[in-house]
């Protein structure tokens, strides 16, 4: 359990973290943010440095809203590619799939190893 003691200066600490005020709360984020670290390392610095109520929700919410981290933000690995092994003779595999509105009908596109036929549906 941490127990919150008076420092010198008027500072407030909750074991080694201090408690940062409500008016100084947007400062602090500002500071937190000013390299634009991102949801975990930001969390990590605030976790060793500071405490406020719903620290970790403030933190979410001004990295979510921030257009710098928002496109550096880690994306999802993208599968590595399999290639389809070459069929040896005719309708071994097919691909289907619909085409459309064109011309205001819907196709119905069959495309093989060796023939591409789109019908109208």
């Amino acid at each position: 359990m941490f127990i919150a003691t008076k420092k010198q200066d008027g500072c407030l600490l909750l074991e080694p973290r201090v408690i940062v005020s409500a008016q100084l709360k947007d400062q602090v984020l500002s500071e937190l943010h000013d390299t634009h670290p991102g949801i975990v390392r930001m969390k990590a610095i605030a976790r060793s440095h500071v405490w406020w109520p719903q620290t970790n929700r403030d933190i979410e919410y001004i990295v979510n809203s921030c257009p710098s981290c928002l496109c550096v933000k880690k994306s999802p690995s993208s599968a590595p590619l399999h290639p389809w092994t070459w069929p040896s003779k005719p309708w071994q595999r097919i691909h289907v799939d619909f085409l459309g509105a064109f011309l205001n009908k819907m196709f119905f596109c069959d495309c093989g190893r060796s023939f591409k036929i789109a019908r109208s549906v």
